[in-house]
Order: C-alpha cells, then structure tokens, then sequence
C-alpha cells in the first residue's frame, strides 16, 4: 500500500492534472455518498479548463460532507 502524505498532496495540487481530475474525484465521492440526487454537473477532463465553477449538486443531504438543497 502506497500512503499519501501531505507533500505529495500539496505536489500534485500545483499540476494541471490536478484542475481536470479533482472534479471527477469530487463526484465520484458524492455519488457514493448521496442517492437522492436532483442535479448535478462536475466537468473533468477536458471540460475541466472551462472557467467557473468546478460542480453544481442539488440533493438531498447527507450530513457532514453533502450539505442539503443547491450548492456549488
């Protein structure tokens, strides 16, 4: 097991790899977290690089990580 630890968090938040695969692993976590979801819109990958915002979720919540209505 290779264990993550803080440097190389903080490495690979200053690479462009970052910007274009954290949304991705943002929405697989609140998929797996969250079942009662209305809408939701994470661009990864190339879609990624678009300015804005990088998710919109409404969903019902799941308490502490998912909060309950619309949020951004």
């Amino acid at each position: 097991m290779n264990w993550i630890r803080g440097i190389d968090l903080g490495h690979w938040a200053d690479a462009v790899t970052a910007r274009v695969t954290l949304p991705a692993l943002i929405a697989d976590l609140i998929r797996a977290s969250v079942s009662d979801i209305g809408s939701f819109r994470f661009p990864s990958r190339d879609a990624g690089q678009i300015r804005g915002f990088d998710g919109r979720l409404s969903a019902r919540g799941a308490p502490p990580y998912i909060p309950e209505g619309h949020s951004i």
